[in-house]
């Protein structure tokens, strides 16, 4: 019987978090993945951790990249850029200061290595690959680089470019479960609403749409 895996950009926060839930019910294998990248947000790898274990994921991998900061400058990895009231979005010409220039390319990129690898590590097992990643409707209003096109585009990308789809004849695409939904409504569905209580309720959210561990 051949198998799917799934690789999930994993970072701890509520977005990755339920993407990897809903990932869980439709893939036989999913890998996680999180990256520390030196961002201001360290407590939400320390999320990412905890969660992995109950949500029962094939393997939870953390990748460090080192001086990353140094060539991607922005208020998730220098706080004293955060912007406590933004006005303005992406269609008025506006960006947050949040934006990470090649954070997700960069990101999407690790987790398509580790899904190749997978795939080639037994090509009679797995018949396709997924990279999932956690973009909502509302990121989509502010950032460039969190456009449904954009990961269409990357999906052809790696189509186009590994060894598992070229040669194998494998199957490979970046998709993105929260996409449709805004901010707002990932955090009802997530944490029942409470969204002042995401870190204090996020093990209990995920543990009640995942249900009983096995």
């Amino acid at each position: 019987m051949t198998r799917s895996v799934c690789v999930c950009l994993f970072s701890g926060g509520i977005d990755s978090c339920l993407s990897a839930v809903l990932s869980k019910k439709e893939h036989s294998d999913i890998f996680l993945l999180s990256v520390n990248y030196g961002q201001v947000m360290q407590k939400e790898l320390a999320a990412a951790c905890e969660l992995a274990e109950y949500i029962g994921a094939k393997e939870h991998r953390t990748v460090q990249i080192v001086g990353f900061e140094e060539i991607s400058r922005s208020a998730r990895t220098h706080e004293a850029l955060i912007e406590r009231n933004r006005g303005g979005a992406l269609a008025d010409g506006q960006v947050p200061s949040a934006y990470p220039p090649g954070r997700d390319f960069t990101f999407l990129s690790m987790a398509g290595a580790w899904a190749e690898s997978v795939v080639l590590s037994d090509p009679e097992m797995y018949d396709q690959a997924s990279i999932v990643i956690g973009t909502n409707r509302t990121d989509g209003l502010d950032y460039p680089d969190c456009q449904k096109r954009v990961y269409e585009l990357f999906s052809n990308m790696l189509t186009e470019s590994l060894k598992m789809s070229k040669v194998l004849g494998k199957r490979i695409s970046v998709d993105t479960p929260l996409i449709t939904l805004t901010k707002q409504e990932v955090v009802a569905l997530g944490t029942d609403g409470n969204e002042h209580a995401v870190y204090a309720t996020r093990v209990e959210s995920v543990i009640g749409l995942l249900g009983p561990a096995d």
